[in-house]
């Protein structure tokens, strides 16, 4: 009998300031056009397919807004992300200073054992204000003891994109197997169902008369 071929679903959720290039990131990885790019309001999503050593990767890609009015409505999406792309801009100190929120902005929301970061210092054709000793020295600093890639980028080029996607896809396929191999895996979307059931019960109990 001839063996049905596995297939990943993975979302990825991509966080950061405003104007940092979060979604000129996303097309410019995806093939689009990036000439008149208008900002994400709430939530943007994005779907692809590629392949990894031979397994179909289906990827969802929550591309957020970094205005603060948004925040709460966007954060609500974290629980669904199996990884994160955290961007900041290498030419503006403050994107980088606000990094350390973003990362407790995770860690609230998720386990984050069990997911897989990207880190990206985007707009790298340009002159940088981040140095790499700062960034370096950024996780040993503020302790948050998380472990993540960092890769630099140029939204306007491509330099760095293809590449630093890669090595995260490959990283969540192997996390995914792995977490399979030791039993800890669930059907996908269980957990959610099981959310939103509970959601149900709640809302009807709510609505009942309490006479």
């Amino acid at each position: 009998m001839e063996q049905k071929e596995e297939i990943y679903n993975l979302n990825i959720a991509v966080v950061g300031d405003m104007s940092v290039g979060k979604t000129s990131i996303l097309l410019k990885y995806l093939n689009k056009d990036t000439k008149e790019i208008m900002p994400t309001i709430g939530i943007d999503n994005y779907s692809y397919q590629t392949t990894f050593n031979g397994k179909i990767i289906n990827i969802r890609f929550i591309d957020t807004t970094g205005q603060e009015r948004f925040q709460s409505l966007t954060s609500d999406h974290y629980h669904e992300a199996d990884g994160f792309i955290i961007v900041f801009n290498l030419n503006e100190e403050v994107s980088f200073d606000n990094i350390l929120y973003w990362f407790n902005a995770i860690k609230n929301k998720k386990n984050i054992e069990d997911i897989d970061i990207l880190m990206i210092g985007n707009k790298n054709d340009l002159e940088r204000k981040v140095s790499l000793e700062r960034i370096h020295n950024f996780e040993k600093r503020n302790e948050l003891d998380i472990n993540y890639i960092f890769h630099e980028t140029s939204a306007l080029t491509g330099d760095g994109i293809e590449e630093s996607m890669n090595i995260l896809i490959e990283k969540m396929v192997k996390h995914y197997d792995e977490n399979k191999k030791n039993g800890v895996i669930k059907p996908k979307g269980e957990k959610l169902k099981k959310e939103q059931k509970k959601k149900e019960i709640k809302d009807t109990n709510k609505s009942k008369c309490p006479c």
